[in-house]
């Protein structure tokens, strides 16, 4: 009993001190999944050495709230440090504010919905969705201005309650938020009734020729066969259809139409994929399906990445926790998961084509995705897809460069690399084991990458991790290296191409040396090439160092061994810990000034150091018994005393570049202009400077132009904005019959005394955002804000044959749903109602202002709705009998009199509640509006007598009914 009890206790305080977190998951296999990710990394030595207990809870049921309450369970009742989020469109959302709240970290399976992209909203989420809205939206950008498309037509299936956000939604909102293109037409297609749809397709025969499809309809081969989608194709229309798993998956049910009508698909690009099938499947001892391969995959990821998380940072500060994932990588059984400075994966995606139903998907266009750190600057694109690395081989032996006439020498190479449409040189080696880069590391390849000397080659980057090679690349030069001048006697080198030659050598050393690099480590006779213009490049710079841990550690080693020639020009206190032939050295800027003295030794005696010994002796003897090569320095000649002070056995004693910069100046006195070639070569650098500025200034200038059209169309209607582009002067005008609209926000003082001010202003951002997409949908246009106010117009600037008044009342009843069911987040007993009040009749309009134009609106009418909505109560919208009568000449609103109103500066006031739209036929309501002429509404307005009557009558519409709402008005 003793011994159960001392077990007991043990067990006890393993859980009392485990790191508990919670997923938020109705299927039981997957949370079972996430134990399994989490005991991989832990076995991996990539997770905490505490321990970690998963808690699951149900999510993502038809009540939206039950995941919210789980997590609110969790973090109260179970002291849940961390969340893996629901998969439900809108509960993520919910339990990520709430984590903001509790600093909880959270870790997102899915990030179709781009608004918990937001850092600012959301700063403790980390995000593992294998697809992205807004990766989306980019990629379609990309093609479209490939193709110098400027606008495209979106299609999605029927809003469902289901747990997937539409994808195409979330594009349309990143693509209007961001102003990326525009959208000709958004299409949403009901799947119940699409059969009983004809021409279909005519909807999507527009000025556009690109048409994005999403693969959110559960019978996509039926919708597209309906859309005619082939016929689309063959009339030149430019089809994409997005999927959010890879393209083997979400086009099983529709590949011969895909062949047949030449469909583009966009999908993410998984590397292996039947590899990580099958290491989930022998995970949960079942065949994983490849259409249920995305949700799964993103679950272990997700669990095991907030492991992994968990070396770095405490689970208890999620935002410290979301930060330190950001740069960072690792990896897993099912590949490799790398984030950008936003904490997001990185995930590169493909438009692919289908030659025929049994054949596999032809990639077109792949889009690699890249980290971007602070300063905004690409910081891994330094790291080459094998997919963009083709090497040629020449099948030409080893040799130097050789030409019967000087200006046509060129080096001759076994082979060399395309990366894209660039020539590069190469070292290659054998990669043994996967590679993970350190954030120093990562920091050292940027900064790498960044280097930009004339007297440099550019370093394209490393190929690494796709197959059993590692490249390391530099921009091929492809005339002659040093070396093939140097021991070429028959080229005449006069102390002209020598000095010009060493200048070019120190330049490059002295940027080097000062840049965070710090040093070449492989500086010799072969890493110095001569460009066409007889411009001197180092070469092989930087990578020394990298190299040699790569190689002590494993991870790579030589396909060759390094030939003893190459340690020739290496300091002995380099080579003394290094094994010869199989590493190389970690460089340094003192080795770096030897190796500079045996160059100049080569230069100014035109052959090699030991040259005619065994190389191998004489690297043991500069090793252990300071062997130099012999120079007769009787004279004292100021060159070969230079020499021999770089080649010191001390590296402190060395002289510095600066030094050795002046005496070079002072020995080559007389040959102190450069050759003509680097003449041209600078004057061509600072033409390429110059156009480089225009550029930039030009599209700062273009930049500038399109925010400022952008303000424009904000602050003014779109027509008077474009006449006030063209230079036109906008004329004042009257109206005869124009609705205006007031919306207030009731009780919005009581709402800032219970919250901060951002959380206000995020508030009302929502809800005027909310406000502003309804009136998009209708022929109306948001006049201003005023504090919790909202103004719109209809009729104005653009006139609409008398159907202005319907158009409000719409937005209205709209306005008024919304609000029913809005909840604030900051302030859950607080419920959002609203005043709403209009009134038609005419009005004067025109443009007030120069440096800051508005669009303003003159008359009685704005007075009189504006009253409308002051003497409403909260939840109603109120109208005069005048815009009364308008609507129920209709037929198409319900109506319910209020009575007599007293209106300052109008008096008595006979006023209605609008409660609802009536359910009758469409084409009847709309030939009833059309017959809502502009003369009916001016003989209505006519009537507008301010009324003293308390009679519930109204004259000769005393015999229509006019119901109440249920749960409007009682």
């Amino acid at each position: 009993m003793k011994v159960r009890m001392i077990a007991f206790c043990i067990t006890f305080v393993l859980i009392a001190n485990a790191i508990k977190i919670g997923i938020l998951e109705k299927e039981l296999k997957l949370v079972e999944l996430c134990k399994i990710a989490i005991n991989d990394a832990q076995n991996m030595n990539q997770c905490t050495s505490e321990n970690i207990q998963i808690l699951n809870s149900t999510a993502c049921l038809v009540d939206r709230a039950k995941g919210i309450v789980s997590a609110v369970s969790f973090h109260f009742q179970d002291e849940v440090e961390a969340f893996i989020n629901s998969r439900c469109k809108n509960e993520m959302l919910d339990i990520a504010s709430l984590a903001r709240y509790w600093n909880s970290p959270v870790i997102s399976r899915t990030i179709s919905n781009p608004q918990i992209k937001n850092n600012t909203l959301y700063p403790t989420v980390v995000h593992l969705g294998l697809t992205s809205a807004i990766d989306f939206t980019y990629a379609i950008k990309y093609l479209a201005d490939y193709m110098n498309i400027s606008s495209i037509v979106l299609v999605s299936g029927e809003k469902r309650k289901n747990l997937e956000y539409s994808i195409v939604a979330g594009m349309k909102l990143v693509a209007q938020q961001q102003n990326l293109f525009r959208i000709e037409k958004h299409i949403m297609i009901a799947e119940s009734s699409i059969t009983k749809r004809k021409h279909l397709s005519d909807n999507l025969k527009t000025p556009s020729k690109m048409i994005v499809i999403g693969n959110d309809f559960l019978q996509p081969e039926i919708v597209l066969t309906k859309l005619n989608v082939a016929a689309l194709s063959h009339h030149h229309y430019l089809i994409i259809f997005v999927c959010n798993q890879i393209s083997e998956s979400c086009t099983i049910p529709i590949k011969y139409i895909i062949s047949n009508a030449k469909i583009i698909v966009l999908a993410p690009v998984v590397e292996g994929h039947e590899k990580i099938l099958s290491e989930l499947s022998k995970r949960m001892n079942f065949a994983v399906k490849l259409v249920e391969m995305e949700k799964y995959l993103a679950t272990y990821d997700a669990c095991y990445g907030f492991c992994f998380g968990t070396l770095y940072s405490s689970a208890s500060d999620g935002r410290k926790f979301a930060k330190t994932m950001r740069n960072r990588q690792f990896s897993n059984a099912m590949g490799e998961v790398i984030f950008d400075n936003n904490g997001k994966r990185l995930q590169n995606y493909a438009f692919q084509l289908l030659p025929s139903k049994d054949a596999e998907f032809k990639v077109v266009m792949q889009l690699s995705m890249v980290k971007v750190p602070c300063t905004a600057d690409n910081l891994m694109t330094w790291k080459i897809s094998k997919n963009n690395l083709k090497v040629i081989e020449t099948k030409q032996s080893k040799g130097n460069a050789v030409s019967d006439k000087l200006t046509n020498k060129r080096r001759i190479l076994e082979s060399y690399a395309l990366v894209d449409s660039s020539k590069a040189e190469f070292m290659c080696f054998k990669q043994q084991k996967r590679i993970l880069w350190s954030t120093e590391q990562l920091d050292f390849l940027y900064e790498l990458k960044s280097l930009n000397h004339n007297n440099l080659t550019n370093f394209i980057g490393i190929c690494y991790n796709d197959s059993e090679r590692l490249y390391v690349l530099h921009t091929l030069i492809e005339r002659a290296s040093l070396e093939d001048f140097i021991y070429d006697f028959d080229f005449n080198m006069d102390n002209t191409f020598k000095c010009a030659f060493v200048h070019d050598i120190l330049k490059g050393l002295q940027y080097l040396h000062k840049s965070p690099i710090g040093c070449h480590g492989m500086l010799s006779l072969k890493t110095c090439l001569i460009d066409a213009n007889w411009v001197l490049k180092l070469t092989n710079f930087g990578v020394s160092t990298m190299l040699s841990e790569l190689i002590d550690l494993n991870y790579i080693k030589p396909i060759e061994a390094i030939p003893y020639q190459f340690y020739i020009t290496i300091a002995p206190e380099l080579l003394s810990n290094i094994e010869i032939g199989r590493n190389f050295p970690k460089g340094t800027a003192s080795g770096d000034i030897y190796s500079f003295g045996m160059m100049l030794y080569s230069i100014v005696y035109r052959t090699a150091p030991f040259d005619r010994l065994f190389l191998k002796e004489v690297i043991d003897n500069v090793i252990h018994k300071s062997l130099r090569p012999h120079v007769d320095n009787q004279q004292n000649d100021p060159l070969t005393t230079l020499i021999c002070q770089c080649w010191s056995a001390s590296p402190d004693s060395r002289p510095k570049l600066r030094n050795i910069q002046q005496t070079i100046e002072t020995i080559f006195s007389s040959s102190k202009g450069n050759l003509v070639d680097q003449m041209i070569k600078m004057n061509e650098k600072y033409a390429e400077n110059l156009e480089h500025i225009v550029a930039e200034r030009t599209s700062l200038l273009v930049e500038a132009q399109k925010q400022t059209e952008r303000l424009l169309c904000e602050m003014l209607p779109p027509s008077i904005a474009a006449q006030l582009k063209k230079g036109e002067t906008i004329i004042p005008r009257t109206y005869e019959s124009v609705t205006v609209g007031f919306c207030q926000i009731v009780d919005f003082m009581d709402l800032m005394q219970q919250c901060t001010a951002d959380q206000v202003i995020a508030f009302l951002n929502d809800t005027f955002m909310t406000f502003d997409e309804i009136i998009q949908s209708h022929d109306a246009y948001k006049v201003e804000t005023t504090a919790e106010t909202y103004m719109v117009a209809s009729g104005v600037p653009s006139e609409n044959g008398g159907k202005h008044v319907f158009e409000i009342a719409e937005i209205a009843l709209q306005i008024r749903e919304k609000s029913l069911t809005y909840r604030v987040a900051a302030a859950p007993d607080w419920k959002l109602s609203v005043r709403i009040g209009f009134h038609c009749g005419p009005i004067a309009a025109g443009v007030i202002g120069i440096r800051s134009p508005r669009y303003c609106l003159f008359g009685d009418t704005v007075n009189f709705a504006s009253r409308m909505q002051s003497n409403c109560q909260a939840n109603q919208i109120q109208v005069a009998e005048s815009t009364a009568k308008i609507l129920m000449q209709s037929g198409k609103y319900q109506l319910e009199k209020r009575g007599v109103v007293l209106v300052k500066g109008k008096g008595n006031v006979n006023t209605y509640w609008l409660n609802a739209l009536k359910q009758k036929n469409s084409q009847e309501s709309e030939n009833i509006m059309e017959r809502a002429t502009p003369d009916l509404i001016q003989n209505v307005n006519n009537t507008d007598q301010i009324s003293t009557s308390t009679d519930d009558s109204l004259s000769s519409y005393d015999t229509m009914q006019y119901d109440n709402v249920d749960g409007i008005h009682r």
